[in-house]
């Protein structure tokens, strides 16, 4: 009886979806730290030595929360027909990346640990399918992230008046770094954003606003409060190339044309073409951040394990890492998404950064057919591919990006589905 009035709750309407509606809720509280608030991030020092045993040990409750999510999808499985119905025909793209990661463990200096990861990232992209296709709507999907969101902020502020932290580098409320605090906002902003376009006008959203506008200010986190505005612009460009973009030729040359730039640009700075690898380097101070640097020695070492790469998710947090050189001893991610790919994958990984630009596109063109949809799609599709210029979250199992784009990766499957249901019903 609890689970029905929180799960009417969360979806706000006297229709409710029980078990998915609150283990979607929790999903979303977990991943941005809001079930046990972590109000003494900022201030963990923690050595080398303790960070390797963190990332290759993994953490327990970690474990636990998303072994719990992976049952309770499987018994919606077996209660909710739709999922099981679309589980094959539907996700060959994700079922790909992840056969991928699974034969990785095959050439891993880390296999163990490749294989717990990959294991962890079955049971995240499950269990959203489970939530997504069990649930009515994309509105009541996306109501609940927004509920969730209302929660962090909550302890977001209470982290604000009693967390000591440095007004110099920013805020990073409870998500321990001001980078996050700022990626969250954005996300927030965004769901805000729909939420406002779907017709609610009333003070709370409003406050919303303004305390989501100002803790994005207050992080001082540059990358994310300029990609914020980016795509909301590009927005306004792709109103007039829909048209493109619907056709599968588009598709292929947006895609393409990504790829092609991007591989130029990586190249181009491991063999010092066109001088951007000095460029790099009078930028990484001041622009960069010491990106530039872990770049060009993640560049010159993703074949120490051969053409394939060190195998998903071995690198960073493992003894490898701890042994690198100087500052990347120190890291957890290569700050790029798309390097980070090469590193885990070597020559397969530019494939798939092909098929993410690929796929990229297709979630946008699904997610056409309602408009509302659309805008947030695109948002949040865009600001992830942006953002993994200068962060690594692609394909990194429990980073709140690549939660969001599995959802709207879901939801545009869903939209897409149901109109082509509802094309056949009247022909």
């Amino acid at each position: 009886m609890l689970t029905v009035k929180f799960s009417r709750l969360l979806c706000n309407d006297s229709s409710y979806s029980g078990i998915p509606a609150t283990l979607l809720f929790c999903i979303f509280l977990w991943v941005l730290g809001a079930i046990v608030p972590d109000f003494n991030s900022y201030d963990r020092a923690i050595t080398i030595d303790d960070a390797v045993k963190r990332y290759t040990t993994g953490n327990l409750g970690n474990q636990l929360f998303w072994g719990g999510a992976f049952l309770i999808a499987l018994y919606l499985t077996f209660k909710v027909k739709a999922i099981s119905s679309v589980l094959i025909n539907s996700f060959v793209p994700l079922i790909t990346l992840i056969s991928i990661a699974v034969v990785s463990c095959l050439w891993s200096i880390e296999p163990g640990t490749s294989l717990r990861r990959v294991i962890l990232q079955i049971f995240v992209c499950y269990s959203l399918i489970a939530v997504v296709f069990a649930l009515p709507d994309h509105k009541v999907v996306l109501n609940i992230i927004y509920k969730a969101l209302c929660v962090v902020l909550f302890y977001d502020f209470i982290a604000l008046v009693i967390m000591p932290w440095d007004h110099f580098y920013g805020f990073p409320g409870i998500h321990g770094h001001k980078n996050s605090m700022g990626t969250i906002a954005a996300i927030a902003l965004y769901v805000g954003a729909w939420s406002y376009s779907t017709g609610k006008r009333n003070v709370s959203l409003y406050g919303y606003f303004i305390s989501w506008s100002l803790l994005i200010v207050l992080s001082m986190s540059k990358t994310s409060i300029i990609l914020f505005f980016i795509p909301i612009i590009l927005y306004g460009f792709s109103i007039s190339l829909k048209k493109i973009l619907r056709s599968v030729y588009g598709i292929l040359f947006f895609g393409a044309g990504g790829l092609f730039l991007s591989i130029l640009f990586i190249v181009a700075i491991g063999i010092d073409e066109f001088n951007l690898s000095d460029l790099v380097s009078l930028l990484d101070d001041d622009v960069l951040t010491g990106r530039g640097y872990i770049w060009k020695y993640m560049l010159s070492i993703i074949y120490d394990n051969g053409a394939l790469g060190f195998g998903y998710a071995a690198f960073w947090g493992t003894e490898y890492a701890s042994f690198s050189a100087g500052l990347v001893s120190r890291l957890n991610q290569t700050h790029n998404g798309y390097i980070d790919l090469l590193v885990q994958f070597g020559l397969l990984g530019y494939l798939l950064i092909l098929g993410f630009l690929i796929e990229a596109s297709r979630i946008l063109h699904r997610a056409s057919a309602d408009i509302g949809l659309y805008f947030i799609t695109f948002c949040m599709v865009m600001f992830l591919l942006l953002h993994n210029l200068t962060e690594s979250t692609l394909f990194r199992s429990t980073s709140i990006l690549w939660l969001m784009l599995l959802v709207f990766y879901l939801l545009s499957h869903k939209a897409n589905l149901l109109k082509s249901s509802f094309d056949r019903s009247i022909t």
